[in-house]
């Protein structure tokens, strides 16, 4: 008789890195700065999660994940809209006007409009309004998602889902599932 296989390992999630690689830590210092408390490899060399609090220069805590693009993206900046007394401000940036729930969510910033509405195919744009607190940055060949404040378990899920979106359209090496 054969024996029985061995029992499967536990699956830990993603392991713990010391430190995101070089090409992308100006991204991720750019996106909030802050101390690191923790990076954890999605994909080796292309995507990390890191969590980061606050220090002297950087004023929250924040979770983001950290990805190598395929190729340059447009320059841009994607936020939730501002409120003010209670009311979302006017949308002054980059204009979806077949997507009011984006415009009524997001204020999208960046000089290359046609780009940009290009670039926020519409799956990512589901996907961003799905995390209403979602930060989107994309500078040259790097994009940042990130989430302001402590976050459950869960919401962290599903900054990485959306970041999975995003990645599997314009990530490097064929943006490989994170």
């Amino acid at each position: 008789k054969a024996a029985p296989p061995p029992p499967k390992k536990k699956d830990s999630g993603p392991p713990r890195v010391p430190a995101i690689p070089a090409v992308l830590q100006g991204a991720l210092a750019a996106s909030g700065g802050g101390d690191a408390i923790l990076h954890l490899e999605l994909v080796r060399g292309l995507a990390y999660l890191s969590l980061m609090e606050s220090n002297a220069t950087a004023g929250s805590d924040y979770q983001a994940v950290t990805g190598k693009l395929e190729a340059r993206g447009p320059s841009m900046v994607v936020r939730p809209l501002p409120t003010v007394d209670g009311a979302r401000v006017p949308n002054t940036g980059v204009q979806f006007k077949k997507d009011p729930e984006l415009m009524g969510l997001f204020l999208v910033e960046g000089a290359d409009a046609k780009a940009i509405g290009k670039w926020l195919s519409t799956p990512i744009r589901r996907a961003l309004c799905d995390v209403p607190a979602a930060w989107l940055r994309v500078e040259g060949a790097t994009m940042t998602v990130s989430v302001f404040g402590v976050l459950e378990a869960d919401k962290i899920d599903a900054l990485v889902e959306l970041a999975d979106t995003i990645f599997a359209e314009h990530g490097a090496d064929g943006g490989p599932s994170l």
